[in-house]
């Protein structure tokens, strides 16, 4: 089920005059989501629109509410799930968002874990972090493992992994790297073909190629 917008519950509350009680029997939530909205304080509906540039110009209160706010989706399908499913590919395949997304679930994990040890909390509030704890590891490792298996294309040895690594880049991207990747390709040939003194800087560019195994798309390359 979808869940029910802000402005949903207040027209229901306010312009309908319905009581918290029967809001929430209405849109099948609980009394405290009901309440948590008529506070504003419930998370936000996702924009359909998410890009690198938009949440690198989000200043931290709400760069932090927005990702704490969808450290799991809301719903298993929809547009939600969708936009859900977008912000995470975004803040995964970029480096600064990245950095960005691990400081701050590095400092709520922090908190959580402070308020944690703290003694004589009730029951209601011990769960609720808890689970807040649990949602902030799940995310941490959506992080860390996205950053690995892009580590592992990048240095495996499975040419259609790295191709499909490739196709995250736009076209003009793409021909860019290969564009780069040949001309890197084509100085290591005319390098032995002239039997000419290896610089430094030419072999460690040839490492960096064989590093990112981007040397795998140049057909015919010399392999050892």
């Amino acid at each position: 089920m979808t869940e029910p917008s802000i402005e949903e519950i207040r027209r229901l509350h306010q312009e309908e005059g319905l009581s918290v009680n029967i809001v929430a029997r209405r849109l099948g939530v609980s009394k405290a989501t009901v309440r948590r909205a008529l506070h504003d304080e419930l998370p936000r509906t996702l924009p359909q629109e998410i890009s690198r540039e938009s949440l690198l110009a989000m200043d931290d209160k709400d760069f932090s509410q927005l990702v704490r706010d969808n450290l799991l989706p809301r719903e298993e399908e929809g547009p939600q799930r969708r936009a859900w499913d977008v912000l995470w590919h975004t803040l995964n395949v970029h480096n600064d968002l990245s950095e960005r997304t691990f400081d701050l679930l590095e400092e709520h994990l922090e908190e959580v874990e402070d308020a944690l040890e703290q003694e004589s909390l009730e029951e209601r509030e011990l769960k609720r972090l808890k689970k807040l704890k649990l949602n902030l590891d799940m995310a941490w490792d959506r992080l860390e493992r996205t950053e690995r298996e892009r580590r592992e294309v990048y240095q495996g040895h499975d040419r259609e992994a790295v191709r499909e690594r490739m196709r995250e880049f736009n076209a003009p991207a793409r021909r860019v790297v290969a564009a780069l990747v040949r001309a890197i390709g084509d100085h290591e040939r005319a390098t032995a073909e002239q039997a000419a003194a290896v610089r430094p800087q030419d072999s460690n560019l040839w490492d960096v190629v064989d590093e990112l195994n981007l040397g795998m798309l140049l057909p015919g390359r010399p392999r050892d």
